[in-house]
């Protein structure tokens, strides 16, 4: 899915804290594995895109909770909504 969005050099944070690792891995990229609650954060988020970060994947199945974030929808399914983070 990631491939369909950018480039393997873009830097993306994913839901789910540490246990996201294997999100992070399949996705072929790296960047953040980021808390729920820090994605509504702005001063987080300033953070990440101060760093690089492209795109944040939430993976909407359990354990982790769906989210709706106010940036640009560039992918959803059952399983994962991608925003391009600007």
């Amino acid at each position: 899915i990631m491939d369909e969005v950018s480039t393997r050099n873009d830097l993306i944070a994913i839901n789910g804290g540490a246990e996201s690792g294997t999100v992070m891995f399949l996705a072929h990229r790296r960047g953040w594995r980021v808390s729920n609650e820090l994605f509504s954060d702005s001063e987080y988020l300033n953070y990440l895109k101060s760093n690089g970060c492209k795109f944040i994947v939430i993976v909407r199945k359990h354990p982790w909770k769906d989210l709706d974030l106010s940036f640009p929808k560039v992918h959803e399914s059952e399983y994962f909504k991608i925003y391009k983070l600007e």
